[in-house]
Parts: structure tokens; C-alpha cells; sequence
């Protein structure tokens, strides 16, 4: 039996409900317990507010908080104080985001930005979004609202406010896109500079003639951004993967880490076969489900100027 199946889990589960319940009781929200849809997944709950503008959903991720209890890092009224703070932060943004306006394609357009999905883990979720779709990974379109108490925010574009801009899904993907390079610009790092990152120092390589490491690593390059938030993307922003090709000189292997980073590897330097492998090996003991993209392995062709999933 799974442990989210125990009484204990249940009984957490039901308090936890009742308090945020108790908060929001005057906010017009939605909320809903959604259960785990397989092993990949977990239990959440979403408190979704401002429905008919399509605005924020806070999900609170059951069982890491239930495990966070479990263990004592946490008492249960430190959890609530927690659950309190996030839910403080969703009115913050209801008055700060431009989500009011959505439906004005001249006021949101400079805020819309791309983040990647695993499409068969959110296939759901997309369903009443907007994006384009590369082997396992969709490019989800969002709106960028900004950090709030050192949380970064954005919300998913719905299908419908979509709809009412009578603009092309090509068109407004490709405004998405070059908004996403310019508010978080692509940056590069290898596990040698990996102290530099940590400390804030980047890499920038699009404007370079070379870069700025042994592109020949055995581990390696890493691409993120520079906030290094969700920063797998950068290899499909525009131009990346081809300024990528020329410094390498080679087509490449891509292989997602995280949603925040990916890694590259020239082809013919390392087999396809051990990328994958070692990316279910990270995924399985490191990575957190919330920030799982992909296991598969894709690759770069420079002739072709195209990102493709290998099979």
C-alpha cells in the first residue's frame, strides 16, 4: 500500500484542506484536491482564484509537505504558516499581474513568455493552454508576473483569451519567444565553472567566437539562464542552438537535466544510449518530480538548424 494511503496521510490531508479553506473563505476561489495520476506523479492541491480572467493557481504538493512533518523538519502550524505566507502571496498577484488584461493583445504581448513541460505528465493541464509540442516537451505559452517574496510567478496563457486575439498561434509563439530570450538570456557553464555560477558570475556566448571553456569536457556543457528558473528553454529561443553549433563546430546531443538546465555533448564524443541512461539514473535519485522535463535524448543538426528527439 502506498503510504499516501494511510490514515495518518488522510487525516493531514483533510486539516490542511480545512485551514486553507478557512483562509480563503471570502476570496471567490476554487478549491480542489487533485490526486496522483500514476507513479510519477503526487497528491496536490490547487487553490485557483480569478477563474473567468484565468488567473493564478497555487498548488501545494501533499505528500513533500506531509513527508516534511512526518520527519519533524516541520510542525504542523510551522506548515500552516507556510501555506498562509504562499496564499498571501496570490493576492499580491492578483494586484500586480497584467492578467487584466488578457484579453488585449496589445497590452499583454510584451509580457508573454515561454516556459517547457513534460507533455505526458501535464497533458491535462495543457489541454486548456496554448503551445507548441517537440517529441516529449511542450513549449508552454505564460505570462510573466515577476518575483514576489523571492518567488518567481507566471501563469499559463488560457486556450480562450488566446482565441479572442485573432493573431496567428505561430506569430504569438515567436513574440513569446524573443521576449523570453530578452527578460532571462541564455548563459552557459560547465561543471568546472560550476563554483562561478553558484556565485553569480555568467557566461554569455551569443555575441563570442568561441567559448569560454573546453567545449571537448567529457561532462559536457550546460545551458541555462540567467536566472536559472526554467532555464531548459533557452535552447529552443532563437538563434540559441545554432550559435551553439557553430562554437561546438558539431551537431549535439541535448540532454534535460531539469527544467532548468540542459546539457550538450558533441555527437560522435559520447554514445546517445548513455545520455539517457545517466538522465534516468539523476532523475531517479536527484531530481525532484516538480522539476522533471525529460528522459530522452535529443539532438541538434546543424545542416538542418533543427532540435529533434531521437527515437
Amino acid at each position: 500500500m502506498r503510504k499516501e494511503n494511510t490514515e495518518e496521510y488522510r487525516k493531514f490531508v483533510e486539516s490542511l484542506m480545512e485551514e486553507v479553506c478557512r483562509i480563503t473563505k471570502d476570496w471567490n476561489a476554487e478549491i480542489k484536491f487533485q490526486p496522483a495520476q500514476d507513479d510519477h506523479s503526487e497528491d496536490y492541491l490547487a487553490v485557483e482564484t480569478n477563474r473567468e480572467n484565468g488567473k493564478h493557481v497555487q498548488r501545494f504538493h501533499l505528500w513533500k509537505m506531509y513527508k516534511d512533518l512526518e520527519s519533524g523538519e516541520f510542525s504542523l502550524e510551522e506548515l500552516f504558516d507556510q501555506v498562509a505566507e504562499m496564499l498571501d502571496c496570490c493576492k499580491e498577484i492578483e494586484r500586480i499581474s497584467p492578467l487584466d488584461k488578457i484579453q488585449d493583445y496589445q497590452k499583454i504581448h510584451s509580457h508573454l513568455i515561454v516556459r517547457p513541460l513534460n507533455y505526458d505528465r501535464n497533458v491535462e493541464k495543457l489541454k486548456d493552454g496554448v503551445y507548441d509540442r517537440i517529441g516529449d516537451i511542450a513549449l508552454a505559452m505564460y505570462v510573466n508576473i515577476g518575483s514576489i517574496k523571492e518567488q518567481y510567478i507566471s501563469s499559463m496563457i488560457p486556450f480562450r483569451a488566446f482565441s479572442e486575439w485573432k493573431r496567428s498561434k505561430k506569430d504569438v509563439m515567436e513574440t513569446a519567444l524573443r521576449n523570453t530570450y530578452d527578460l532571462f538570456p541564455p548563459r552557459v557553464f560547465c561543471l568546472a565553472s560550476l563554483k562561478d555560477l553558484v556565485q553569480g558570475i555568467d557566461f554569455a556566448f551569443m555575441d563570442s567566437k568561441e567559448l569560454p571553456f573546453d567545449p571537448d569536457s567529457e561532462f559536457g556543457i550546460f545551458l541555462t539562464n540567467t536566472s536559472q528558473m526554467n532555464g531548459a528553454v533557452s535552447i529552443f529561443l532563437p538563434g540559441v542552438a545554432k550559435k551553439l553549433g557553430e562554437l561546438l563546430g558539431e551537431d549535439f546531443y541535448i540532454g534535460f537535466t531539469s527544467l532548468h538546465e540542459v546539457v550538450l555533448h558533441k555527437v560522435g564524443m559520447i554514445e546517445a544510449e548513455w545520455i539517457q541512461e545517466s538522465l534516468k539514473s539523476m532523475h531517479s535519485e536527484v531530481i525532484a518530480e516538480k522539476d522533471f522535463l525529460s528522459e530522452q535524448v535529443y539532438r541538434y543538426s546543424r545542416e538542418k538548424d533543427k532540435i529533434e528527439i531521437i527515437n
